[in-house]
């Protein structure tokens, strides 16, 4: 799971990435959290991204987006910023809710957070794991961080592109 403006995710079963029918698998950030909460781009409500965005943290936080905003965030969590923290917990409590319907459905054996999640994961982690515990109908779900970091969601893609090409070459020569 990543997350950056937007947030999505990748179902890898038995090492392929799972694309949907229509392509759009992994859309985690599209998942009401609070049925009742702020309306989304996508025309939804309360989506997961209305409360664990990067820009939505900012947000809660009472900050302005800047370049650097995983750098803020976790800057003024560090010094001890209660409404930077305040904000990362709740954005880990929103974060679990989504997770433990994927969790219910999927049975995954992990969850890997990675992007700008990996570098917010010890003020995300604690909400986050508590409300899976809570919510899970089997036992807990291990949640990890990815050790590629931010660019972990950008050599997934490239993995998936490659194993694409090796698994059936005619059909890359095909679209070309």
């Amino acid at each position: 799971m990543s997350a950056e403006v937007g947030i999505g995710a990748a179902v890898v079963v038995d090492g392929r990435l799972l694309h949907g029918n229509r392509g759009f698998a992994g859309e985690l950030g599209h998942v009401p959290v609070r049925p009742e909460g702020p309306e989304c781009a996508c025309g939804g409500r309360g989506c997961l991204e209305q409360y664990a965005g990067e820009d939505a943290v900012l947000r809660a936080a009472g900050l302005e987006p800047g370049e650097d905003r995983v750098g803020l965030l976790s800057g003024r969590a560090e010094q001890g910023d209660a409404a930077v923290r305040d904000a990362l917990h709740e954005a880990g409590t929103a974060l679990g809710i989504a997770l433990t319907g994927a969790v219910n459905l999927l049975d995954p054996e992990s969850v890997v957070l990675g992007g700008a999640l990996s570098g917010l994961a010890p003020w995300l982690l604690p909400s986050l794991r508590s409300e899976l515990a809570r919510r899970t109908a089997g036992p807990p779900c291990p949640v990890s961080v990815s050790p590629l970091g931010p660019e972990g969601p950008l050599l997934g893609a490239a993995h998936s592109v490659v194993r694409g090409v090796l698994d059936d070459p005619t059909a890359v020569a095909e679209r070309a």
